[in-house]
């Protein structure tokens, strides 16, 4: 979360940083000012991938189960979750386009933005941001995705930093 009036400030300089922002202060109300200046803007999906909807479920559960007194009597562990897809290894060397290449198979960050600037000019606004939310597709987180094809030496690493599983051929 950025102070949004000084982060306004701040891109109207000349050595301006390129800005991508998914958290909004104020939201559901998003600045129309600040979110013109951004390259990309989302109305705060980040945890709005599947596994972030089930480790928030599991939280919830075991609050309750805390609050009646009784044991959890099963762990997110336990129930065999699905796993994301299968994705082909980028055909590239740079680790930077294969991370590109990847994210823009998994979400599509262009669309977000488009929705979110198109809410603007809604006659509510913030009911509109909440409705981008409520209604966002399913997405997987990277740790649940699986690379399958030969991975390049140079990618392997930085690709598994990310939390990508590797399939073995």
């Amino acid at each position: 979360m950025i102070d949004n009036a000084a982060l306004h400030d701040r891109l109207q300089q000349e050595d301006a940083p390129v800005v991508i922002l998914d958290v909004w202060e104020g939201e559901p109300v998003v600045m129309p000012a600040l979110l013109k200046q951004v390259q990309l803007g989302s109305p705060h999906v980040a945890g709005y991938s599947q596994e972030g909807k089930w480790r928030g479920t599991a939280m919830i559960y075991e609050a309750w189960c805390r609050f009646v007194g009784v044991k959890p009597t099963a762990t997110l562990a336990d129930l065999g979750l699905p796993t994301g897809p299968v994705l082909p290894c980028p055909q590239t060397d740079s680790l930077i386009g294969a991370i590109a290449e990847l994210t823009s198979s998994l979400c599509d960050v262009a669309r977000d933005d488009a929705a979110l600037r198109s809410s603007l000019t809604e006659a509510d606004p913030a009911l509109a941001f909440d409705r981008l939310r409520r209604n966002y597709p399913p997405r997987f987180e990277f740790s649940s995705c699986t690379i399958t094809g030969p991975v390049p030496v140079v990618l392997r690493s930085g690709l598994k930093a990310l939390g990508f599983q590797m399939a073995t051929n």
